[in-house]
């Protein structure tokens, strides 16, 4: 086969989710396939040692510079992939370049959906939902992607519900843990409560920084404890950032902003608890990379959350102040079982980036075959 990446975005220099989660697949597939030929599409140049260390020197691996056009997918990309068509082409994000998905039916789409967040977003913004192009988009993509790839059963059952997607056409693949993610000999002298993600709306921080500063007021033993927030700034952040002065713990809010990946593993082993009270996520890595880390997780009742932490985590109403509250306390007053510590971390072992990768290449496989 040859196989076509989509790698824009894959050499910025703060990548957020999509992008890490983009990277370790392409480095997996590299590690475990040696048969089929991949073409990467960047939209800038790579470095070579970079590329070397993307593709683990894989000589099954090459890689194209796409011009910056009007549009690098509906032009630049698209005319290249019409003077050179491949047998799959694969993306992480939520576009394909229209005219070879209608016209150039001999390459077959396969398209990773992350979540369906923009509905939140919408929600949460209405003018923002309504500049937002996203949705006619997505829309399009996921009609015209030969399959689709999502991370958990609620994106799956959200594509369903909302955008009417035949259940047939719809992939689960986990995504996976580094095995960074262990638990590390103590180097951080304080004690905190740590969230990861982008700072944005949905992600319920103003919420979260109320209940912790509700919490610290009402329990003696959790004065010391500070709340580090890790992640970019997205869209909407102000509120976010301006929640500790609001409630009345501005010296006890760390703002890290994006941390090396590399640093991420001891920020994790060293905390009392991670916490994530988001209103919607199509995944949540950090939470499985908490577990990993043997760190308890509190995180927001919803359907990936759920699906993902399992029993080994505590739930709470994102919507909530007084249960968010309710479960920082508990999570960082209260002993959390060895055996539940234990076993959450054998659950977390069972999502592998090389699991992840053989099983994309699966799909590579039977869309190539079967349509």
């Amino acid at each position: 086969m040859k196989i076509g990446l989509n790698g824009q975005g894959l050499l910025n220099k703060q990548p957020a989710g999509p992008e890490v989660f983009t990277y370790n697949l392409y480095n997996s597939l590299s590690k475990i396939d040696e048969k089929n030929g991949y073409t990467i599409y960047f939209d800038k140049q790579p470095g070579d040692a970079f590329f070397n260390t993307l593709v683990n020197k894989n000589k099954k691996f090459s890689y194209v510079v796409v011009p910056q056009m009007f549009s690098w997918t509906q032009v630049g990309l698209a005319t290249q992939l019409k003077k050179n068509p491949v047998d799959i082409f694969f993306t992480t994000i939520h576009t394909i370049p229209g005219l070879n998905a209608l016209f150039q039916k001999s390459i077959k789409f396969v398209t990773m959906i992350h979540g369906l967040e923009y509905k939140k977003n919408k929600d949460l913004n209405k003018k923002f939902g309504k500049k937002l192009l996203h949705p006619f988009v997505l829309k399009f993509t996921t009609k015209q992607s030969d399959k689709l790839i999502v991370p958990s059963k609620a994106t799956k059952n959200a594509l369903i519900k909302n955008l009417k997607i035949e259940e047939r056409k719809i992939q689960v693949i986990p995504e996976g843990v580094s095995k960074k993610f262990r638990k590390l000999p103590k180097i951080y002298k304080e004690n905190y409560l740590l969230f990861v993600s982008t700072i944005q709306p949905r992600k319920n921080i103003p919420r979260m920084v109320e209940a912790f500063s509700s919490a610290k007021k009402r329990i003696d033993s959790l004065k010391s404890i500070e709340l580090w927030v890790v992640g970019k700034k997205g869209w909407g952040y102000k509120e976010s950032l301006e929640a500790p002065i609001k409630f009345g713990v501005e010296k006890s809010v760390k703002f890290l902003g994006r941390v090396e990946d590399d640093d991420m593993p001891q920020l994790f082993s060293d905390a009392k608890a991670f916490i994530n009270v988001s209103v919607d996520e199509g995944f949540g890595l950090p939470v499985l990379e908490a577990m990993a880390s043997e760190i308890p997780p509190l995180v927001s009742d919803i359907p990936a959350f759920r699906e993902l932490a399992q029993n080994y985590a505590l739930f709470c109403d994102p919507l909530d102040v007084g249960s968010i509250e309710e479960g920082i306390i508990n999570i960082l007053s209260k002993k959390t079982d060895t055996n539940t510590i234990k076993n959450a971390k054998r659950w977390s072992k069972k999502f592998t980036w090389e699991n992840t990768a053989k099983k994309t290449l699966e799909i590579f496989k039977e869309t190539v075959q079967t349509l």
